[in-house]
């Protein structure tokens, strides 16, 4: 889409950035938590109107009801897209809080204020290593080259087939809890041995 259309149609934009909102939200490579809300959602919208420029012959923008239930649409599409952008750091997260419930440290758990959460030393100390290796590594491009691309394979707007995004949203949950048991197994046989 050319500018001129972005600005006669301002729902596309919308819906885009609606879509990229809750990645902006949790991922750390957007901003995640630690970043005022303010500048989340200017990262979501400058995303969104990327993501409509790039996804080409987006459908009619929607009107009244349709629009709410597009709105609705985006939203549950960018929850799914924000569970696989922060699986990595959840899992590493999962496994750290499962290591301290081994060790018998689930009483030190610290609190982190900026983020207004209770968490553990090792979670903590497993997820910001992840961050950073993934940042280093270049995680960070694949998220943003990840939410554009899926304007490729859905416009903004367009409808999706919900059955298949329940099935990628369920797959990503059950992958975060195998990472963070097989990260955490090598302190639960440590444990287990010195018992």
């Amino acid at each position: 889409m050319t500018a001129a259309e972005l600005a006669a149609t301002p729902a596309v934009p919308l819906l885009a950035a609606l879509r990229v909102l809750p990645a902006a939200l949790v991922s750390p490579f957007l901003g995640g938590p630690l970043v005022p809300p303010s500048v989340r959602v200017a990262v979501a919208a400058g995303l969104g109107v990327a993501g409509a420029a790039l996804s080409g012959g987006a459908p009619a923008a929607p009107v009244g009801i349709a629009l709410l239930a597009a709105c609705l649409r985006e939203l549950a599409l960018g929850a799914v897209l924000a569970l696989l952008a922060a699986a990595p750091v959840e899992a590493a997260r999962a496994a750290g809080r499962l290591v301290d419930t081994l060790r018998g440290a689930t009483l030190a758990e610290l609190h982190v204020a900026p983020v207004r959460q209770r968490e553990t030393a090792v979670g903590d100390l497993l997820a910001q290593w992840v961050v950073v290796l993934a940042a280093g590594a270049g995680g960070d491009r694949l998220v943003v080259a990840g939410l554009l691309g899926s304007f490729g394979a859905v416009p903004a707007g367009a409808a999706f087939p919900t059955p298949v995004a329940r099935e990628v949203a369920l797959a990503a949950a059950a992958d975060v809890l195998a990472a963070a048991v097989a990260v955490g197994a090598p302190a639960a046989a440590g444990v287990l041995a010195a018992d």
